[in-house]
């Protein structure tokens, strides 16, 4: 799938990110860096940090410490407009769409351009129709989002997204929910946009599905970094074992050339 978008020169810093609610640790030193064109895939169990951490990096949560910068910029400094024409998150559980059409949902993601009481203009039309083109969503302009299955209606979240211009994508958990072959599109649509030279960074449970799309993987585990770097080096017996508990097998797939993984067992758990 050919996407274009603007060429990015800008890289994603999040330095040293801790993160509390009520003294309880959340995300604890958090040190990661992507560069344009790259997709991180961020794995770990339940309660790890992963949403935690996508909402930091996003700006809707700040941190107790540490700093997120945008090509050395930091995004404490930035106005809500400015943050969001650099940084785009699909959340787990999406904002309020009852009633809009698929267009007007895909036009939100053009706010950030425009001044208070501003109508759309043609450029912003523009802009969201190319947005549903490279999602493959243009043919659901003029319905509501109620009319949708699950995995239309992630592409058109993820054209809203694209509507921004971002430099970075961030998504959480974009394959909740979605048959193999809606999560096979979604990602084929991530990876054409990040060979277009930006960069996204992703919370998947699916480590096979990390391992085959993602340029990094992040293992987080109680809010720490297990791991961090290629699914080579990320993926491993060891790794896998600290973080989810269970056994796993893995090995190369020689059909579609990639990691994956098979889980034999859990693994006991020592009585105290």
């Amino acid at each position: 799938m050919n996407i274009h978008v603007e060429k990015s020169t800008e890289t994603l810093n999040a330095s040293h990110l801790t993160f509390e609610v009520e003294s309880k640790r959340l995300l604890n030193e958090v040190s990661i860096t992507i560069s344009p064109g790259e997709l991180l895939g961020v794995i770990g169990p339940n309660g790890a940090g992963k949403t935690t951490l996508l909402r930091l990096m996003a700006g809707i949560l700040k941190p107790k410490s540490g700093s997120v910068l945008i090509d050395g910029a930091s995004i404490s400094d930035m106005s809500v407009k400015e943050v969001a024409k650099k940084v785009a998150l699909i959340s787990q559980v999406p904002g309020f769409t009852f009633g809009f059409t698929c267009f007007e949902i895909v036009m939100m993601g053009r706010y950030p351009f425009m001044g208070r009481l501003q109508v759309e203009s043609t450029l912003d039309k523009k802009i969201a129709l190319g947005a549903m083109r490279a999602t493959d969503t243009e043919q659901f302009m003029d319905r509501t989002m109620a009319t949708l299955s699950g995995g239309e209606r992630q592409r058109v979240f993820l054209a809203r997204a694209l509507s921004q211009q971002p430099r970075v994508m961030l998504l959480d958990e974009p394959t909740a929910n979605l048959d193999i072959s809606h999560q096979l599109k979604l990602f084929q649509i991530v990876k054409g946009l990040t060979s277009s030279g930006m960069s996204a960074i992703a919370a998947i449970h699916d480590i096979s599905l990390a391992a085959r799309y993602c340029d990094k993987l992040l293992i987080l585990n109680r809010g720490s970094m297990l791991a961090f770097g290629t699914p080579k080096d990320v993926l491993t017996y060891e790794n896998i074992a600290l973080a989810f508990g269970v056994e796993v097998n893995v090995y190369t797939d020689s059909v579609i050339n990639s990691l994956a993984l098979s889980v034999i067992r859990q693994i006991p758990q020592a009585n105290n």
